[in-house]
């Protein structure tokens, strides 16, 4: 840190967004594990348990596909549209898949082809929140703030490549 600066959670709107982001990615984990459980319970339902992986790596190849088809989409709407409009319509629709989601998992013959719909338009509406996020920073904090946010977002970075390094036993 600077001398005379602060750190960028000195700032309320960063916190904000700090705060936002860890509720999102904890809600995310949290949905991950639920709908691998929810497949899994249909197909041992079904009588082929056997199946439950094949289910839970289709909607793997669901939710990941827009992240490449929007990604670039959403760097491209983060510079030309109204930032906290698309953050605020992202997080909705993610919002009404996971509610959709949840009546789904208490219906009584929960669909593998209406969880896949549903995890790609979630996706998809993911797919455009990190890049609005990104593009937020820079308005929150002052430019002397950012280095330092650079630095500890490179930090996270390496982390999580090293944590993805050692659960998947590279």
């Amino acid at each position: 840190m600077r001398p005379g600066g602060s750190a960028p959670w000195a700032h309320r709107d960063f916190r904000y967004l700090l705060l936002g982001m860890i509720a999102a990615s904890i809600s995310y984990s949290v949905s991950l594990f639920a709908l691998g459980l929810l497949l899994v319970g249909i197909a041992v339902k079904e009588g082929a348990p056997e199946r439950g992986s094949l289910d839970i790596g289709l909607v793997g190849a669901a939710r990941g596909i827009p992240g490449f088809v929007f990604g670039l989409a959403g760097g491209v709407l983060a510079d030309r549209m109204d930032r906290r409009l698309l953050l605020v319509g992202s997080r909705l629709i993610s919002a009404v898949v996971a509610v959709g989601l949840a009546l789904v998992a208490f219906g009584d013959q929960p669909s593998l082809a209406t969880i896949l719909v549903l995890c790609v338009i979630g996706a998809s509406a993911d797919a455009l929140d990190l890049p609005l996020r990104q593009a937020i920073v820079p308005r929150i904090l002052p430019a002397g703030e950012l280095i330092l946010d650079r630095a500890s977002s490179r930090r996270r970075s390496t982390c999580s490549i090293s944590w993805c390094r050692s659960s998947r036993g590279f």
